[in-house]
């Protein structure tokens, strides 16, 4: 009698406090669903939004551009200065836009990272070649700086473009006239390091880390004063990541500030599996993806590269990979070069069949090629041939081993 009082007694203060228990942490679910389907909605308004602004900002930039460019007749000194004044703030605004645009594709993961391989150095020489004009108004001296020996960098070229960009526009606002903006690029043991440092006047501790965070800007002393939409370095943050890096900053005021970013390096077999898994998910008519193999023979190859200089036999990949891209299904499609005489191509949504005619042609195109090193080409497709992408990435090593030492 005893024990079923206490039994009772145990259900009378536990079934009440399951319950509470319950009750609370359904409360709490529902409270976290209506959030995330808040944070949802409103990164769907804006994006709507920004998309239906587009329009009329550019047709609004076309008009006050002919206007300046006299097509309605003549302006006078003050109506051409509110005209430019005008479409000064519609390229603003459309920057607005854009930038809001992007960072709330990025909040949804509908970003898809075209990625290949990158002549790191003269990608970068390219953006400060875009903003030399900029830099010489502001009275900033541009200046690059390279490791000799760069790892494998597969990347998406487009975003690193535009996160180097939008590094080195902050780092021209903000140095003062006769300052310097250093662009290095360090080889590290497991990623590239890319750094743009600036004499600038730098940045308080306390707003270093808020500078990352949606429409933050911190007041600096020096350059143009240029105010921006405080979303660059947030987009850029997000752009970095997604290639599996981190973007940091270094600074001290009156020190200048240092913006650094890593893009992992791959090794040989790292770099081929994170081709064929981005390509994979870059197929959007079917589930195929067939790879068109070339290989030099390695003997005639090693024996290639010893009775010529490094220019004369990277010439010789280079017309090669050159022709290739250009008798292929497309200028576009990826190609895989490993500077040992390797390449592998990429054919996103191609059956095997496809990939074989593909193959024919490319064939024919460098028979010439042929008579300087003995070569052999092959194609493998998924499902085809491997059933899955991990198996295309094992029977692809053992199909290069294969056609270069067999």
């Amino acid at each position: 009698m005893t024990g079923n009082r206490t039994y009772l007694t145990g259900l009378f203060v536990l079934v009440p406090l399951f319950c509470l228990y319950v009750l609370q942490t359904t409360a709490h679910s529902r409270k976290l669903r209506a959030q995330l389907i808040e944070n949802q909605t409103k990164d769907d308004f804006v994006a709507i939004v920004s998309h239906e602004l587009r329009t009329p900002l550019a047709t609004i930039s076309n008009v006050l551009s002919n206007a300046l460019a006299g097509v309605w007749g003549e302006l006078s000194d003050e109506a051409r200065a509110e005209f430019k004044t005008g479409q000064t703030n519609a390229k603003r605004l459309a920057n607005v836009v854009s930038n809001l645009l992007d960072m709330s594709t990025i909040r949804a993961g509908r970003v898809s990272l075209e990625k290949s391989q990158v002549d790191m150095p003269g990608l970068i020489n390219s953006v400060l070649e875009s903003v030399k004009a900029k830099a010489k108004k502001a009275g900033v001296a541009l200046e690059m700086s390279h490791d000799p020996y760069l790892g494998l960098v597969f990347c998406d070229p487009e975003i690193i473009v535009r996160v180097v960009t939008n590094l080195v526009g902050n780092a021209i606002k903000f140095t003062g006239d006769g300052g310097t903006i250093s662009i290095e690029i360090q080889n590290g043991i497991e990623d590239i390091l890319i750094s743009v440092t600036d004499t600038g006047d730098g940045i308080a501790p306390e707003n270093q880390a808020r500078i990352f965070e949606r429409f933050q800007q911190v007041d600096r002393t020096y350059g143009t004063g240029e105010k921006g939409t405080g979303l660059g370095l947030t987009i850029s943050k997000e752009l970095v990541e997604l290639h599996g890096g981190a973007l940091r900053v270094r600074s001290e005021l009156e020190e200048g500030s240092t913006f650094s970013f890593t893009i992992p390096v791959y090794t040989r077999e790292e770099l081929l599996r994170e081709a064929v898994h981005t390509e994979f998910k870059l197929c959007h008519q079917s589930d195929y993806l067939s790879l068109i193999v070339f290989a030099f023979k390695q003997k005639e190859f090693d024996e290639l590269q010893a009775n010529s200089t490094p220019k004369e036999w990277k010439r010789l990949l280079g017309e090669v990979e050159t022709l290739i891209r250009q008798v292929g299904r497309s200028l576009h499609d990826t190609v895989l070069h490993y500077g040992d005489g390797r390449m592998i191509i990429f054919l996103r949504d191609t059956p095997k069949s496809g990939a074989t005619a593909v193959r024919d042609r490319m064939v024919s195109a460098l028979t010439p090629y042929g008579e300087q090193c003995p070569f052999v080409m092959a194609t493998i497709s998924c499902p085809e041939d491997s059933v899955t992408p991990d198996v295309l990435v094992t029977d692809v090593e053992n199909l290069v081993e294969e056609l270069a030492n067999g």
